[in-house]
């Protein structure tokens, strides 16, 4: 079936990293990431941004803005060999793991580039900010400064959450977030200010995911759930017991199927901003 041929181990390069056992490193060569929140994102820029970009644009040049591990630079320069994919984030440990995933991974057309290097670089076709603004204090000045290095006709791909409330909660301290998130109108608002001229929304969801997933959902929570992290990330997954990695080994495959077919049969969940702008072509 296509959909099976369609499923991207999105995280898989990971499994390179030396953080991990020869069983850990296995569970994560053949999944991907494990971490709902992460292939959730994914997914919601597949079957978004990416389905519309891989009809409409030529990628010669992209950026992911604090990218972290570079899941979606290194997915994206697997898809478009062609490409240059440029990785950026101000975390130290960031840059070292990106690096030896680079060198491990024999990415040729993936570099890690600092600060002083992305202000000598320009011509982007994409740019990826995937849960980045609500870290960041002066958005605007960030924003300025991707759409000046952003090509003529070039999009950036946001996602970022639902404002609710001017008080931080004890889950965006953890994440380190400096608002809770954006009203849409807000974050539309801004984009424009700086810029792009073009903003593209995905098609509300009419039908809501059924009971199957839901829970299937409940599952990977009570098998994921850690005293110390509200999530499942690639730090904490060594903390799970061989008991829970077992369960969670064979939950995913259908988990991971699933959540798929929900956003290809009921579109994409709006339980967060996702918007995709472009440049003005000149």
């Amino acid at each position: 079936m296509k959909i099976f041929k369609n499923l991207e181990l999105f995280g898989s390069e990971l499994g390179l990293l030396e953080d991990f056992d020869l069983i850990q490193s296995m569970y994560i060569r053949c999944f991907g990431s494990m971490s709902k929140t992460t292939v959730k994102r994914y997914l919601q820029f597949k079957y978004f941004p990416l389905k519309i970009l891989g009809k409409n644009i030529i990628h010669n040049k992209i950026l992911d803005f604090g990218c972290a591990f570079g899941g979606f630079g290194f997915m994206l320069a697997r898809k478009f060999k062609g490409t240059v994919v440029c990785l950026y984030d101000i975390s130290e440990d960031a840059e070292t793991r990106c690096n030896y995933i680079i060198n491990k991974g024999k990415y040729e057309n993936v570099t890690f580039i600092s600060r002083d290097e992305l202000e000598k670089e320009s011509g982007f076709t994409l740019t990826i900010l995937t849960d980045v603004l609500e870290h960041i204090e002066d958005d605007y000045v960030v924003l300025k400064d991707i759409y000046k290095r952003t090509l003529d006709g070039g999009y950036v791909f946001i996602s970022t959450p639902f404002y609710t409330s001017d008080s931080l909660t004890l889950d965006d301290k953890f994440h380190g977030h400096v608002r809770t998130g954006y009203d849409i109108v807000e974050i539309q608002n801004l984009l424009e200010e700086v810029g792009f001229n073009r903003i593209i929304k995905p098609e509300k969801r009419l039908i809501n995911s059924g009971l199957f997933l839901y829970y299937l959902d409940k599952l990977y929570q009570k098998i994921t759930k850690l005293p110390s992290d509200p999530i499942l990330t690639f730090q904490n997954f060594r903390q799970l017991n061989i008991f829970r990695k077992t369960m969670l080994a064979l939950l995913w495959p259908i988990y991971r199927l699933m959540m798929e077919l929900d956003i290809i049969f009921h579109g994409i969940p709006g339980d967060s901003i996702i918007l995709l702008a472009q440049k003005k072509k000149q």
